[in-house]
């Protein structure tokens, strides 16, 4: 079973913690991908885990999120120094949101010198499987 483990922000914590929110959105970026998304070349059908390893001018890439079985969140800082619980959700879906301006046209970034699409990756998430205190 894969699971990955995330710090939010304590508002963002609370939202889920109390199941306002079940889904819970994080921006990609190639310092952070590898542990989010995989990459595929839809001509070759080379993976690709890393960014960098793609070859340029590649054109046909399938971006796909890594399947994680469970979530285990966390909020990133707490108030006053007051320890909070970890939360255990299965995951239900994952999903990568390419984002796009108000005339669909990809939206880009930098990060440190390289461009890259601007992405999401949604966690939709699923039963509470253990409350950590």
């Amino acid at each position: 079973m894969k699971t990955l483990t995330l710090s939010i922000k304590q508002t963002e914590f609370e939202e889920v913690a109390s199941g306002k929110k079940r889904i819970v959105t994080l921006d990609i970026k190639p310092s952070n991908s590898h542990k989010y998304i995989g990459f595929e070349d839809l001509l070759s059908h080379t993976k690709y885990t890393d960014w960098k390893a793609i070859p340029n001018g590649t054109q046909d890439i399938y971006i796909q999120p890594i399947k994680y079985d469970y979530i285990i969140i966390k909020p990133s800082k707490s108030a006053g120094g007051k320890e909070f619980s970890k939360l255990c959700f299965k995951v239900k879906e994952a999903e990568v949101v390419c984002l796009m301006d108000e005339n669909e046209d990809q939206i880009y970034k930098v990060e440190k010198g390289q461009e890259y699409p601007a992405m999401c990756i949604d966690y939709f998430l699923g039963e509470i499987l253990n409350v950590d205190d």
